[in-house]
Parts: C-alpha cells; sequence; structure tokens
C-alpha cells in the first residue's frame, strides 16, 4: 500500500532537487561598478561539486568549493551577498537563473502524485 506513496515522494523529490540546482547569480552594483557573485555546478542538476565565483573588473575567482555537501555554496553565495550589501552594494539575484515556474509546476505535480498515490491507497483499504 503505502510502497506506491513512497515511490511517488521519491520521485517528486528527485524532480525537485533536479529543477532546482540551476546556476545561481547575485549582480551586485555601487557607483557604476558592477560585481557578480555565481554559484556554478559541474554537472547541471546536480547540487555537487560546486563553486562559488566571484567576478569582478573582468576577473573572475573561484572563493569556495564544495565536493559532497549540497547547501554550501549556495549558503556561501548568500552569505557573501549579504556582506556586500552590507558594504553599500545593491546586490539582486538574476532573474534569468532558474525559471520559477518549472518549480512551482514541479511542486504541482509532486503534490499531485502524492495527492492520486494517497487516493488509491485509501480505495484499496
Amino acid at each position: 500500500m503505502f510502497l506506491g506513496v513512497t515511490k511517488y515522494v521519491v520521485a517528486a523529490a528527485a524532480i525537485l532537487s533536479i529543477s532546482a540546482h540551476a546556476d545561481q547569480t547575485y549582480n551586485c552594483q555601487k557607483d557604476g561598478s558592477v560585481r557578480e557573485i555565481r554559484v556554478a555546478y559541474d554537472v547541471q542538476g546536480e547540487p555537487v561539486p560546486c563553486s562559488v565565483i566571484y567576478v569582478k573588473d573582468g576577473s573572475e575567482a573561484v572563493l569556495w568549493t564544495a565536493k559532497a555537501e549540497t547547501g554550501y555554496c549556495e549558503e556561501k553565495a548568500s552569505n557573501f551577498a549579504e556582506k556586500q550589501r552590507g558594504w553599500g552594494w545593491d546586490c539582486s539575484t538574476d532573474a534569468s537563473q532558474q525559471d520559477d515556474s518549472v518549480i512551482d509546476n514541479d511542486e504541482l505535480d509532486a503534490e499531485e502524485a502524492v495527492e492520486e498515490s494517497t487516493e488509491e491507497v485509501d480505495t484499496e483499504n
């Protein structure tokens, strides 16, 4: 009974994980200068390995990398963007970095799959 529910939940989690790992970019501006903080993934759709890349005056530097710890690069990039804001920079995320409709649709699909599988389990009882 519950094996069907588990199968759908695992599939939904995998879909959400893949769609949520598009490159993440913070664009920071101050007095006509621009800085970029970007999380880059070695394998699209996989949370690790990843790198946090900082672009300043056209030069790129890798600030942090992670080989196994999911969320590490995202947290470091977010914290560094927040630090830039504290220094007077106006930082915003790049609107093209993620297609929120894809994530929202996947979330809806996952919820529907769980609901359908729950209904199937309920009718079997």
